[in-house]
């Protein structure tokens, strides 16, 4: 039919046949394709047992045929349907994974039960787009080998992602490792500061580098053991006391003087 809306809506019936579905798949108006996309991702958990089974093959043949779409927005319809779904084909899912578009890959990195530890260093070594490697920071309970993968890119914005997500288990020693290159990462304090599992080594070169105000967090955490505790209080207070007597001006100080000391406070932003 040459009306864009008589085929949509037939991409829309849930009782529309393989062979339809098929064509739609090659529709010239891209709005048709990613209606298809969404009804069959939505169809999948009905299409589970005896006689559906065959029907649920063929749908899974479509949503294939649409992962090589080279509409992003049809793609990315298919990654979001099928990112958590656990009897999708692997061939399918690793295709969506390895996609160059962010919106594509990154629902399906994150959240298919489908993608193994292999699957995913293997994504880190390769990084077909710039947004994989952070995607795969972001998933949940993701294995040590992985976050070893990622602690040794140069990738700062996903080492930062890792670091933020709790559920990653990440070796003591990756982790004295990235604190050791955190003096000129300074998004990764905060972090880091919060990380679960922080060693006296890393808890230690922390202090010297952090904000006052991070220091304060690290000082307060419950589980460090109680000598590091005390060397982080004792290195607090003596960072406290320095900051006070910098800002202080001096009792003895001419108008001229005390006037270039605020101005210098203010240009340090410490005013």
């Amino acid at each position: 039919d040459p009306s864009v809306t008589v085929r949509a809506t037939l991409a829309l019936n849930p009782a529309a046949p393989p062979q339809v579905h098929r064509m739609l798949a090659k529709d010239a108006d891209e709005r048709v394709r990613i209606l298809l996309a969404r009804k069959l991702g939505a169809l999948m958990p009905s299409l589970s047992y005896g006689a559906q089974i065959q029907l649920r093959e063929q749908a899974f043949q479509t949503l294939t045929a649409l992962v090589g779409d080279e509409a992003v927005r049809v793609r990315a319809a298919v990654a979001e349907e099928v990112k958590d779904l656990p009897d999708a084909p692997r061939t399918l899912i690793l295709r969506l994974a390895q996609d160059q578009a962010v919106m594509v890959c990154e629902p399906v990195i994150r959240f298919s039960p489908l993608l193994s530890t292999a699957d995913l260093v293997a994504l880190v070594a390769a990084s077909p787009s710039p947004g994989t490697v952070t995607a795969v920071a972001r998933r949940p309970r993701i294995e040590e080998a992985v976050s070893d993968a990622i602690a040794a890119t140069a990738d700062s914005e996903a080492i930062k992602a890792l670091l933020c997500n709790s559920s990653a288990q990440v070796r003591e020693a990756t982790l004295d490792a990235l604190v050791a290159r955190a003096h000129a990462e300074v998004d990764w304090h905060e972090p880091l500061v919060h990380r679960p599992l922080l060693s006296a080594r890393a808890a230690h070169t922390l202090s010297e580098i952090v904000a006052t105000h991070l220091l304060e967090a690290l000082a307060a955490r419950p589980d460090l053991e109680p000598a590091v505790t005390r060397n982080l209080q004792r290195h607090l207070a003596e960072r406290l006391a320095l900051e006070e007597r910098r800002a202080a001006p001096s009792s003895d100080a001419t108008p001229e003087v005390a006037l270039a000391t605020a101005r210098a406070l203010a240009s340090d932003g410490k005013l």
